[in-house]
């Protein structure tokens, strides 16, 4: 088996909901109806491997709806690793765990950027950095950018809007299609970093071997502090301690078993007095809150008839005023010409006054008999209240020698055994804690391990190892038989003058045409599936190469023909699309491979790893195998 990188499990996780998808070494293919989910399986693994686009819960609303989370337990070079990363809160954040998904609870992650897993898998793979030169947008300067991971990534997982399309290898984003030939060559080993970046390299890991001694040297200290050094102590504490949880659960276990019986024999009365109780008490505070109405509006009435009877006090002073008053006694003069002016009080004032006094009078009137109304409810509320809390108070009596007949027989025993459940689960958390930094330390001394080499590799570099010329011609000679040979073998005639892998773009051409001008969606898919195969297997014959040993394809059979005799260039006639799944399943012996497929051919139906349905919830969410159900059945 050639593998550097091995997909393990993708797992789904929500507060109910739970479904691990485990894949086997060679072939697994995932197949069933339209929009049943499968494409999100291929989706959920590049997402965990550090894919920018956020999955679209709106499109994909089951997932949105049951999960929260997603796992990928990976094998990379032999050594087991598990990501995980939210699909709705926190997405740009990467949890990596230095284990498996069945002990993620003891150990504490790495946390990286999605933009950094890549340095993070390339360090692991012992795969140097490698920057490309390139010229500034907008600007005559140039700058470099680094080929990471999710640039090999291109050529391990073609999804079903690139597979057969113009699209193949995103060459249609201007930002990534210069990027494709550098991408070949370090999957090959056809380039090697400059003298400057070498240096740069062994500088940054000395440094980090450096960070990661300090960080470890730092944990020793808190755990020398603590008096837990020795981790197999600790591990034995922590199981004698969860013995010791578990027997006093045990016991609470039957106390409360205890405590249920004894309350069933009364059951029916204890369930009577108790929702009388509730009852007394809804009844209560409705009466309450209708006796806070009335006082609140006997306020407000009684507050107006104040302002009422100060407002007929002024008009009735108002109205003495005018009757003392003479106007015809007293003398005016003209403002203008200062002569004598007569004056006479107008009798529609008095009148006016009069009848404004009558009105006030007859508001006032009303007033007091609206307030008198609210007076005698009001005591009738208070009667009522009174009355409501006297039942109110048998019921609660009767209730609590219910409770303390059903719970003080046993209510010391389950304090005491909370106290010792407590006790031990705060020294639980404390020695799990402890163990977690013993991990911690094991992954930092990994790390140093796998910088070490890192380091000693780029030391071998820096004295002078290039790439002969003749390495890049074994290269592209074995690519090239294989590519031929797969075109012939998927009914393609071809020509090795005509039909070839460019040696300036390292792209496959067919008839002197590149992958990115043909027409047909079934050759060009051809011609793209015999392309990655030929690298594929030069991977297996040069298992150092940087090709990770992994194929993802998504939907095989959008270019399949109905049978032998259609004639749209478009499609793929039905022996070559046998001819594909041949292949995939003798290339299936060496690497892992994880099809998309609707409707697979007869020979691969062994290779079947999941069918998903789009009804009922059979599909990609499937509340048959929810996991979480299970463990509480």
């Amino acid at each position: 088996m050639i593998q550097s990188i091995r997909i393990k499990k993708l797992i789904v996780e929500g507060d109910y909901y739970k479904r691990t998808f485990p894949f086997t070494l060679g072939l697994n293919i995932i197949s069933g109806d339209s929009y049943s989910g499968k494409s999100l399986i291929l989706k959920l693994i590049d997402y965990c491997l550090g894919d920018k686009e956020k999955i679209n819960l709106n499109v994909q609303k089951e997932l949105g709806q049951f999960c929260d989370h997603v796992f990928l337990e990976l094998v990379i070079m032999g050594n087991t690793y598990t990501l995980r990363r939210d699909l709705k809160q926190n997405t740009t954040k990467i949890h990596i765990y230095y284990t498996d998904s069945q002990q993620l609870s003891s150990f504490i992650p790495k946390i990286v950027d999605y933009k950094d897993l890549s340095r993070f898998i390339l360090d692991i793979l012992e795969i140097p950095e490698f920057k490309r030169i390139k010229n500034k947008a907008h600007d005559t300067t140039k700058t470099t950018e680094s080929i990471s991971f999710r640039d090999m990534l291109r050529f391990v997982y073609i999804n079903q809007h690139e597979l057969g399309t113009k699209n193949f290898l995103n060459s249609e984003n201007s930002f990534v299609k210069p990027k494709n030939k550098p991408t070949f060559q370090l999957l090959h080993k056809l380039i090697n970093p400059d003298l400057d970046a070498l240096i740069q390299q062994i500088v940054d890991n000395e440094n980090k071997i450096k960070l990661l001694e300090r960080e470890i040297e730092s944990l020793n200290q808190y755990l020398k502090e603590r008096d837990a050094e020795d981790q197999l102590l600790l591990l034995t504490e922590l199981n004698n301690i969860s013995d010791k949880i578990n027997r006093k659960k045990s016991e609470k276990k039957k106390l409360l078993q205890q405590i249920s019986d004894k309350k069933s024999e009364n059951n029916k009365l204890y369930n009577e007095v108790k929702l009388e109780v509730i009852n007394q008490a809804r009844e209560l505070s409705n009466m309450e809150e209708l006796r806070r109405s009335i006082q609140f509006s006997l306020s407000s009435k009684r507050n107006l008839l104040n302002d009422y009877n100060k407002e007929l006090e002024e008009m009735v002073a108002t109205k003495e005023a005018f009757f003392h008053y003479k106007y015809d006694h007293h003398e005016h003069h003209c403002p203008l010409c200062d002569s004598m002016i007569k004056m006479n009080l107008p009798a529609e004032s008095q009148e006016s006054i009069n009848q404004a006094i009558s009105q006030l009078n007859k508001k006032i009137s009303t007033l007091v008999s609206s307030i008198q109304q609210n007076e005698s409810a009001l005591n009738e509320a208070n009667s009522y209240i009174k009355k409501v809390k006297g039942r109110k108070d048998i019921y609660d009596v009767a209730f609590k020698e219910f409770s303390e007949n059903f719970e003080t027989p046993f209510l010391a025993e389950i304090e005491v055994l909370n106290s010792f459940i407590s006790s031990f689960q705060n020294n639980e958390n404390l020695i799990k804690e402890f163990v977690r930094v013993h991990k911690k330390i094991e992954e930092k001394n990994n790390e140093i391990s796998s910088a070490e080499k890192t380091l000693e590799r780029l030391r071998a570099q820096e004295q002078g190892l290039r790439v002969e010329g003749k390495v890049e011609e074994n290269v592209l000679e074995f690519l090239n038989k294989e590519y031929r040979a797969l075109l012939k073998k998927f009914n393609f005639s071809t020509d090795p003058l005509v039909d070839y892998i460019n040696t300036d773009s390292y792209m496959p051409y067919y008839h002197d045409a590149s992958v990115f001008d043909h027409e047909s969606g079934g050759l060009v898919m051809c011609i793209q599936i015999a392309y990655l195969g030929a690298i594929l297997k030069l991977k297996i014959d040069q298992p150092e190469l940087n090709h990770p040993g992994l194929l993802m394809f998504d939907t095989v059979s959008k270019y399949l023909g109905i049978n032998s005799d259609v004639t749209d260039d478009e499609r793929l006639d039905p022996q070559s699309y046998r001819a594909i799944y041949s292949f995939l399943i003798e290339l299936q012996d060496n690497v892992q491979i994880i099809i998309v497929d609707n409707t697979p051919p007869e020979i691969a139906s062994e290779f079947i790893k999941y069918e998903f349905y789009r009804n009922d919830l059979k599909g990609f969410i499937n509340m048959d195998l929810n996991e979480k159900m299970k463990s509480l059945e």
